[in-house]
């Protein structure tokens, strides 16, 4: 009884000390819910810490990676960060290239406008004018002229002058050039036809071809001055002069177009022996004639004036007729990728009528004997 009795006094007692505690908590709380608890402080830190970056701009997780990774590609060299990125350099070289290329094409195009004139043709002769070179290349066949070119002009007038106004051909005949034919071409002033009209150097123009024989060697090649001007009936002339030993001589077989027969007679008399001719000469592809298997390159050849014509051909049946052939071609740039292609153009050969056998219907070019009409 005594137990029993005492149980319910301690567990009352037990239970008020734990009802004072709770009640002790219920009055902390209340306490401190009057004020600002430690929960809602660090609340509001994060707020104002929240605030302050939607000031500056919020930035999401992602960003923040993505500018770490853009803080460490800084920090790296710029070859290895687009490495790393899988960047390349053609689209450079694709606006080098675009930059590059229109100008060369305009440069091009400058240079062609601008490119020396002096090759062009007049009246079927090709002037050339070379530098006269460095000690260790070919000297300039024109060496001569380039040294003093006025006096050499003004010697060439003296000397036309001088036959338009000599009574014989010994009044000049020391400023003519000696010739292995002036028995059959003799200097005879009635070839002078009509005087040569020079008041001034204004009633002239000049040229610097050159000449060699075919196969001769670049040293062997030989320049001369070409003095074109009117006669008094009008006639255009042009008048040949080289340089001889130092000097100015005038070329009569080259002036006066000398030939063994002229294209008239070799068209009357069809000389089967053959015969020194000077002409003009042009080609085409219909000139050519194929008989009995053997291939006739044609040519048409003119006389000096226009007057006379006829065709001769040159037949490719051996190794010497196909070289000449060649190298009459490459004369008038025939067939050649480079320039365009020369027609009526000065040229000394033999010609004949017929094969040489006593048989053939055709005029045959025999021998180039060289270009031009000045001999080399």
């Amino acid at each position: 009884m005594s137990d029993e009795s005492e149980g319910p006094n301690i567990g009352e007692e037990m239970v008020k000390k734990v009802r004072r505690v709770k009640g002790g908590r219920r009055s902390k709380q209340s306490k401190t819910s009057s004020g600002p608890s430690l929960f809602s402080k660090g609340k509001d830190l994060l707020k104002g810490i929240q605030d302050e970056e939607d000031d500056s701009g919020h930035v999401d997780v992602a960003e923040q990676v993505r500018r770490l990774t853009k803080d460490k590609d800084e920090e790296r060299p710029l070859d290895e960060v687009w490495g790393s990125k899988k960047r390349s350099t053609s689209w450079i070289w694709i606006i080098l290239l675009a930059v590059i290329i229109p100008l060369i094409g305009v440069s091009i195009g400058i240079s062609m406008l601008t490119k020396d004139k002096r090759g062009q043709e007049d009246e079927g002769f090709v002037p050339i004018v070379l530098s006269s070179g460095d000690e260790d290349e070919i000297p300039s066949p024109h060496a001569w002229f380039d040294e003093d070119s006025m006096v050499m002009l003004e010697e060439a007038v003296r000397i036309i002058r001088a036959i338009n106004s000599s009574e014989s051909p010994a009044d000049f005949i020391g400023s003519v050039r000696t010739s292995a034919y002036r028995e059959f071409n003799p200097v005879d002033l009635s070839q002078w036809s009509s005087p040569v009209v020079i008041k001034t150097l204004q009633d002239i123009s000049w040229a610097l071809p050159t000449v060699k024989s075919p196969g001769a060697s670049d040293v062997t090649t030989k320049g001369f001055l070409q003095i074109n001007a009117r006669r008094e009936n009008r006639d255009p002339v042009s008048i040949f002069f080289v340089e001889e030993d130092g000097k100015l001589l005038l070329d009569w077989d080259a002036t006066t177009v000398w030939s063994e027969m002229p294209v008239a007679e070799v068209l009357e008399k069809k000389p089967r022996g053959g015969a020194l001719l000077r002409a003009k000469i042009e080609k085409k592809a219909s000139y050519d004639e194929v008989i009995n298997g053997v291939t006739y390159s044609g040519y048409l050849v003119t006389s000096a004036d226009g007057a006379d014509f006829f065709f001769c051909y040159v037949p490719l049946s051996s190794e010497k007729r196909r070289l000449d052939d060649e190298r009459i071609k490459t004369i008038l740039n025939y067939g050649r990728f480079i320039g365009r292609l020369r027609g009526n153009l000065p040229l000394t050969m033999r010609v004949r009528y017929g094969d040489g056998k006593g048989g053939g219907k055709r005029f045959e070019i025999v021998d180039l004997i060289h270009d031009k009409w000045v001999r080399p």
